[in-house]
């Protein structure tokens, strides 16, 4: 089922804001998935490279200066995840956030796929702009991304 389509049918077509809320929603549950579970916590050697959100304190350090954040706590993805979960009441701010951390990341990929973290976000990105109808796109510049409006890029 296609819940934007159906609400369409249903003359209950989403707003923009709406649309940005939906979007939203959907990479903070992207992101949700991606935070380690309690086992991989408790028993890192079994999951050592595995998830690849592994976020060196140096990449946490980056994202805080690049963004002007105070430094604070350990700078896990956890961290990045509780932060930008309170960052959702304006939809470019928290996307100014997300590409301003995928833009943190080192160029690596510990769970030896063939995406690199970056990429890996980026899709996410990707995926939950194109289910909530929103006219931006992702565009790559050398080794970084941006998310712009379609009519303004």
């Amino acid at each position: 089922m296609n819940y934007m389509k159906y609400r369409k049918e249903l003359g209950m077509e989403l707003t923009e804001n709406e649309k940005e809320l939906f979007c939203m929603n959907l990479m903070m549950n992207r992101l949700h998935e991606l935070e380690p579970d309690l086992s991989e916590i408790l028993e890192p050697e079994k999951t050592k490279g595995k998830y690849f959100l592994n976020v060196t304190f140096e990449e946490y350090i980056n994202f805080c200066e690049l963004v002007g954040l105070q430094k604070c706590s350990y700078g896990s993805f956890d961290d990045f995840v509780s932060f930008i979960e309170k960052q959702t009441d304006i939809f470019l701010k928290f996307i100014a956030y997300y590409v301003s951390f995928i833009n943190s990341l080192a160029d690596v990929n510990p769970d030896n796929s063939d995406a690199t973290r970056k990429e890996k976000l980026v899709a996410i990105a990707k995926e939950c702009i194109e289910k909530s109808e929103l006219e931006y796109e992702v565009v790559r510049k050398d080794n970084e991304f941006f998310i712009y409006r379609r009519s303004n890029y």
